[in-house]
């Protein structure tokens, strides 16, 4: 694996753990 390719997965990895955080955090307020 390259370096480029590392760093766009660690990039994914992120947002779509931020993803998750927001979706999770938008049913609380939804449910409130």
């Amino acid at each position: 694996m390259s370096e480029s390719e590392i760093e766009y997965r660690l990039k994914f990895k992120l947002i779509e753990e931020c993803h998750e955080l927001f979706r999770a955090g938008s049913r609380d307020e939804f449910l409130k």
